[in-house]
Protein backbone atom coordinates (compact mmCIF):
# COMPACT_ATOMS: atom_id res chain seq x y z
CA UNK A 1 0.00 0.00 0.00
CA UNK A 2 1.15 3.60 -0.65
CA UNK A 3 0.83 6.22 1.86
CA UNK A 4 1.12 9.89 0.90
CA UNK A 5 0.95 12.76 4.15
CA UNK A 6 -2.36 11.55 4.46
CA UNK A 7 -3.46 8.06 3.22
CA UNK A 8 -6.62 5.30 4.43
CA UNK A 9 -5.68 2.20 5.49
CA UNK A 10 -8.34 -0.77 5.76
CA UNK A 11 -8.97 -3.20 8.48
CA UNK A 12 -12.23 -4.43 10.15
CA UNK A 13 -13.95 -1.42 8.95
CA UNK A 14 -11.05 0.84 8.58
CA UNK A 15 -9.30 4.15 9.41
CA UNK A 16 -7.47 7.12 8.40
CA UNK A 17 -4.05 7.25 9.26
CA UNK A 18 -1.27 10.18 9.04
CA UNK A 19 2.42 9.39 7.96
CA UNK A 20 5.17 11.54 9.04
CA UNK A 21 8.61 10.34 7.56
CA UNK A 22 11.75 11.83 8.98
CA UNK A 23 14.87 13.13 6.83
CA UNK A 24 16.97 10.46 8.00
CA UNK A 25 15.61 7.10 8.98
CA UNK A 26 12.55 5.66 7.98
CA UNK A 27 12.32 3.95 10.99
CA UNK A 28 12.10 6.58 13.00
CA UNK A 29 8.77 7.55 11.34
CA UNK A 30 5.36 8.38 12.94
CA UNK A 31 2.16 7.55 12.26
CA UNK A 32 -1.25 8.74 13.78
CA UNK A 33 -4.17 7.63 13.77
CA UNK A 34 -6.57 10.31 12.93
CA UNK A 35 -9.96 8.69 12.97
CA UNK A 36 -10.98 4.84 13.42
CA UNK A 37 -14.39 4.08 11.46
CA UNK A 38 -17.15 1.92 13.46
CA UNK A 39 -19.66 1.31 10.79
CA UNK A 40 -22.77 3.05 11.68
CA UNK A 41 -22.90 5.94 11.75
CA UNK A 42 -19.64 6.97 10.89
CA UNK A 43 -18.87 5.24 8.24
CA UNK A 44 -17.23 1.72 6.80
CA UNK A 45 -14.53 0.45 4.50
CA UNK A 46 -13.25 3.67 3.18
CA UNK A 47 -11.67 2.65 -0.41
CA UNK A 48 -10.69 5.91 -1.90
CA UNK A 49 -8.41 8.48 -1.82
CA UNK A 50 -8.63 12.14 0.17
CA UNK A 51 -8.83 15.31 -1.30
CA UNK A 52 -8.44 18.90 0.51
CA UNK A 53 -10.58 21.23 0.61
CA UNK A 54 -9.58 24.64 2.59
CA UNK A 55 -8.32 22.53 4.95
CA UNK A 56 -10.82 19.61 5.35
CA UNK A 57 -10.51 16.24 4.19
CA UNK A 58 -13.60 14.80 2.15
CA UNK A 59 -13.69 11.57 0.87
CA UNK A 60 -16.56 8.14 0.87
CA UNK A 61 -17.11 5.06 2.73
CA UNK A 62 -18.57 1.80 1.03
CA UNK A 63 -20.75 0.81 3.74
CA UNK A 64 -22.08 2.21 7.01
CA UNK A 65 -23.59 5.58 7.90
CA UNK A 66 -26.66 6.90 9.64
CA UNK A 67 -28.95 5.73 6.73
CA UNK A 68 -31.31 2.82 7.91
CA UNK A 69 -29.62 0.49 5.29
CA UNK A 70 -25.82 1.81 5.90
CA UNK A 71 -24.67 1.61 2.52
CA UNK A 72 -21.47 4.28 2.16
CA UNK A 73 -21.28 7.87 3.16
CA UNK A 74 -19.31 10.88 2.45
CA UNK A 75 -17.46 12.39 5.28
CA UNK A 76 -15.38 15.07 6.57
CA UNK A 77 -12.24 14.87 8.48
CA UNK A 78 -10.69 17.73 10.53
CA UNK A 79 -7.02 17.19 10.32
CA UNK A 80 -5.86 18.89 13.72
CA UNK A 81 -8.24 17.05 15.49
CA UNK A 82 -9.61 14.21 14.51
CA UNK A 83 -13.02 14.83 14.17
CA UNK A 84 -15.08 13.37 11.75
CA UNK A 85 -18.50 14.69 10.42
CA UNK A 86 -21.01 11.98 8.05
CA UNK A 87 -21.84 15.08 5.11
CA UNK A 88 -24.20 12.44 3.73
CA UNK A 89 -25.43 8.47 3.86
CA UNK A 90 -26.49 6.66 1.13
CA UNK A 91 -30.00 4.91 0.23
CA UNK A 92 -31.51 7.27 2.48
CA UNK A 93 -34.36 7.26 -0.11
CA UNK A 94 -34.72 3.17 -0.71
CA UNK A 95 -37.16 2.34 -3.80
CA UNK A 96 -40.74 1.61 -3.41
CA UNK A 97 -40.57 -0.86 -5.65
CA UNK A 98 -39.33 -4.76 -4.55
CA UNK A 99 -36.27 -4.19 -6.45
CA UNK A 100 -32.73 -4.22 -4.01
CA UNK A 101 -31.92 -0.50 -5.02
CA UNK A 102 -31.28 2.81 -3.58
CA UNK A 103 -32.45 5.55 -5.40
CA UNK A 104 -30.02 7.79 -4.24
CA UNK A 105 -27.31 5.83 -5.13
CA UNK A 106 -25.33 3.16 -2.88
CA UNK A 107 -21.79 2.17 -2.59
CA UNK A 108 -19.27 4.67 -3.36
CA UNK A 109 -15.68 3.26 -3.64
CA UNK A 110 -13.87 6.39 -6.04
CA UNK A 111 -12.57 9.49 -4.03
CA UNK A 112 -14.66 12.94 -4.84
CA UNK A 113 -13.41 15.96 -6.71
CA UNK A 114 -14.43 19.46 -5.92
CA UNK A 115 -15.57 21.82 -8.33
CA UNK A 116 -16.76 25.33 -7.31
CA UNK A 117 -16.92 24.23 -3.79
CA UNK A 118 -19.43 21.09 -5.01
CA UNK A 119 -18.11 17.17 -4.17
CA UNK A 120 -18.78 15.43 -7.24
CA UNK A 121 -18.64 11.09 -6.98
CA UNK A 122 -19.45 8.38 -8.15
CA UNK A 123 -21.47 5.25 -6.48
CA UNK A 124 -20.75 1.12 -7.99
CA UNK A 125 -24.59 0.30 -7.27
CA UNK A 126 -28.01 2.58 -6.82
CA UNK A 127 -29.36 4.73 -8.95
CA UNK A 128 -32.27 4.37 -10.50
CA UNK A 129 -31.23 0.78 -12.04
CA UNK A 130 -29.39 -0.38 -9.69
CA UNK A 131 -26.21 -0.24 -11.78
CA UNK A 132 -24.23 2.75 -10.23
CA UNK A 133 -24.58 6.72 -10.68
CA UNK A 134 -23.16 9.85 -10.74
CA UNK A 135 -24.20 12.55 -7.89
CA UNK A 136 -22.97 16.60 -6.50
CA UNK A 137 -22.84 16.87 -2.96
CA UNK A 138 -23.13 20.41 -1.34
CA UNK A 139 -20.22 19.83 1.58
CA UNK A 140 -21.93 22.78 3.47
CA UNK A 141 -25.47 21.80 3.69
CA UNK A 142 -25.49 17.93 3.08
CA UNK A 143 -28.16 17.87 0.22
CA UNK A 144 -26.88 15.30 -2.34
CA UNK A 145 -28.72 14.88 -6.23
CA UNK A 146 -28.12 12.50 -8.45
CA UNK A 147 -27.04 13.68 -11.81
CA UNK A 148 -27.41 10.48 -13.61
CA UNK A 149 -27.84 6.64 -13.15
CA UNK A 150 -26.69 4.26 -15.20
CA UNK A 151 -27.77 1.28 -17.25
CA UNK A 152 -31.16 2.93 -18.62
CA UNK A 153 -30.20 1.69 -22.07
CA UNK A 154 -30.81 -1.52 -23.94
CA UNK A 155 -27.73 -3.80 -22.22
CA UNK A 156 -26.37 -1.04 -20.46
CA UNK A 157 -25.09 0.56 -23.53
CA UNK A 158 -24.39 3.67 -21.72
CA UNK A 159 -22.01 2.07 -19.04
CA UNK A 160 -22.54 -0.16 -15.88
CA UNK A 161 -20.58 -0.33 -12.01
CA UNK A 162 -18.70 3.26 -11.83
CA UNK A 163 -15.69 2.90 -9.68
CA UNK A 164 -13.66 5.27 -11.13
CA UNK A 165 -13.30 8.87 -9.30
CA UNK A 166 -13.92 11.80 -11.77
CA UNK A 167 -12.21 14.13 -13.73
CA UNK A 168 -13.15 17.67 -14.63
CA UNK A 169 -12.38 19.14 -17.80
CA UNK A 170 -13.74 23.08 -19.00
CA UNK A 171 -17.18 21.95 -17.08
CA UNK A 172 -17.68 18.68 -18.61
CA UNK A 173 -17.22 15.41 -16.14
CA UNK A 174 -15.42 12.27 -17.65
CA UNK A 175 -15.02 9.07 -16.01
CA UNK A 176 -14.70 5.22 -16.61
CA UNK A 177 -17.46 2.00 -15.64
CA UNK A 178 -16.05 -0.92 -15.00
CA UNK A 179 -19.50 -2.94 -16.83
CA UNK A 180 -21.85 -1.78 -20.00
CA UNK A 181 -21.04 -0.50 -22.95
CA UNK A 182 -21.43 -1.44 -26.87
CA UNK A 183 -19.15 -4.79 -26.03
CA UNK A 184 -19.69 -5.34 -21.85
CA UNK A 185 -16.38 -3.90 -21.17
CA UNK A 186 -16.68 -1.04 -19.58
CA UNK A 187 -16.60 2.12 -21.09
CA UNK A 188 -15.14 6.06 -21.06
CA UNK A 189 -18.00 8.47 -20.48
CA UNK A 190 -18.25 12.18 -20.28
CA UNK A 191 -21.43 13.94 -18.37
CA UNK A 192 -22.87 17.78 -18.59
CA UNK A 193 -23.56 18.25 -14.89
CA UNK A 194 -25.80 21.03 -15.82
CA UNK A 195 -27.97 18.65 -17.96
CA UNK A 196 -27.78 15.62 -16.68
CA UNK A 197 -26.57 14.64 -20.42
CA UNK A 198 -24.18 11.74 -20.95
CA UNK A 199 -21.96 10.09 -24.05
CA UNK A 200 -20.33 7.35 -24.13
CA UNK A 201 -17.02 8.34 -25.78
CA UNK A 202 -15.44 4.29 -25.54
CA UNK A 203 -16.40 1.11 -24.95
CA UNK A 204 -13.87 -1.45 -24.12
CA UNK A 205 -13.58 -5.41 -25.19
CA UNK A 206 -14.40 -4.89 -29.04
CA UNK A 207 -11.28 -7.03 -30.00
CA UNK A 208 -9.58 -8.71 -26.79
CA UNK A 209 -6.20 -6.17 -27.63
CA UNK A 210 -7.84 -2.35 -26.32
CA UNK A 211 -8.36 -3.45 -22.47
CA UNK A 212 -11.36 -4.51 -20.60
CA UNK A 213 -13.00 -3.60 -17.37
CA UNK A 214 -11.73 0.24 -16.47
CA UNK A 215 -11.92 0.03 -12.27
CA UNK A 216 -9.54 2.64 -10.86
CA UNK A 217 -10.64 4.13 -8.17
Amino acid sequence: MKCGLFSLCVSAVGCVLALQFQSRAIARSQETVLHSFAGAPDGAYPDASLIDVKGTLYSTTEGGGTATHALGTVFALDPGTGAETVVYSFCTKKSRKKLPRCEDAQAPMAGLIDVKEMLYGTTYYGGSYNAGAVFRLNPRTGAERLLYSFCNHQNCANGEGPSASLIDENGMLYGTTQQGGTYNGGTVFALNPNTGAETVLYSFGSGGTDGYSPGAA
